[in-house]
């Protein structure tokens, strides 16, 4: 699934070695297509779109994500009567592997692709998850699963 331009990596690139590692993690599973990714960068994070090989239940997709990957669920919640789901998950950024996926849905939960932000710093990692969390505290939506704020800042540490 690598399919990262070679030219724009440089030694000791965080944003690049986070790719390819969660390129190869999900490499192994039944649960993605083999389409090419490209990694669109920014200063502090790079980001991508993976393709699922078929339309799937976010909370399955979830379930079965996490039988593969080391991530914890931040956050997971639906609004418009069920109508547009979103889920945030990301790795533990102490067993070096920075990213956050990014799941939604305007389709009852039924979803074909995920987003996912790979980053250079752990710093910029946890200004993206915070952000989500206060953009969450001000929205009228269901909350389906929320993970504690301390278990959340533990990560960190």
């Amino acid at each position: 699934m690598d399919a990262m331009d070679k030219t724009i990596r440089m030694a000791g690139d965080m944003i690049a070695e986070n790719f390819d590692r969660f390129s190869e993690e999900i490499g192994n599973t039944a649960l993605f297509t083999n389409e090419e990714v490209t990694l669109q960068r920014s200063e502090k994070s790079g980001m991508a779109t993976f393709h699922l090989k078929k339309q799937v239940m976010m909370e399955d997709f979830i379930d079965e994500l996490t039988k593969y990957l080391a991530v914890e669920v931040l956050c997971a919640y639906c609004q418009n009567e069920g109508q547009d789901y979103k889920a945030i998950a990301y790795s533990k950024p102490y067993q070096e592997e920075m990213y956050v996926i990014v799941m939604e849905s305007n389709q009852h939960g039924l979803m074909d692709e995920i987003s996912v932000v790979f980053f250079e710093s752990m710093d910029a990692m946890l200004e993206m998850l915070e952000k989500q969390l206060h953009q969450l505290k001000g929205k009228q939506v269901e909350v389906l699963e929320q993970q504690h704020e301390t278990a959340f800042y533990k990560n960190f540490i």
